[in-house]
């Protein structure tokens, strides 16, 4: 009888896990979901430091509220997505890639906005608030149809063409923007 008892108990325990697995699958969404999963994936391999610190910003920050799961939402949002090369020249401005993690927070944060935007949606002098929040804002320049970014300290990048997901537009700059 005991060895039936422990037959009946292991069944058991694999069936609730083998429930737990498929309820898992259904009910817990992938951190960054598919615009973040397109990233990690990207050919070039232009966003290794952004996925990584996004998901870092993620663990760290998502227990005290000051950063959220901004991809995978269910918001809408525009994001300005920093290549390698200016992750880079970010890190090594800022004490590397472990330096100010709150500042980099902050900045990641400051190049997200609201609302999906298409490049026609961009207007002359317009000035995005981003949800970084401390009256941060970039500005928008449109000359002759082509979209120009400057941040809050005066640095300027050309807008190129988007990702576009469901709830999320992407645009991969060669410029980290900074608020201050």
């Amino acid at each position: 009888m005991n060895n039936l008892k422990k037959v009946v108990f292991f069944c058991s325990i694999i069936c609730l896990f083998a429930m737990n697995i498929r309820l898992g699958a259904q009910e817990i969404k992938e951190i960054g979901g598919e615009p973040l999963e397109h990233l990690k994936k990207d050919f070039k391999e232009r966003f290794i430091y952004y996925t990584f610190d996004y998901l870092r910003m993620y663990k760290t920050f998502s227990k005290d509220n000051t950063f959220a799961d901004y991809l995978n939402d269910g918001n809408e949002y525009t994001i300005f997505a920093p290549v390698e090369e200016a992750m880079e020249m970010y890190y090594s401005q800022n004490g590397g890639r472990n330096g100010n993690i709150p500042r980099l927070r902050n900045t990641m944060k400051y190049n997200m906005v609201k609302g999906k935007m298409l490049p026609e949606d961009f207007k002359n002098e317009q000035k995005l608030r981003t949800i970084y929040g401390s009256g941060s804002y970039i500005d928008v320049i449109v000359k002759k149809g082509k979209v120009t970014l400057k941040d809050m300290q005066g640095n300027s990048v050309k807008l190129p063409k988007p990702m576009v997901f469901e709830k999320v537009i992407i645009y991969p700059l060669d410029v980290c923007l900074r608020y201050q």
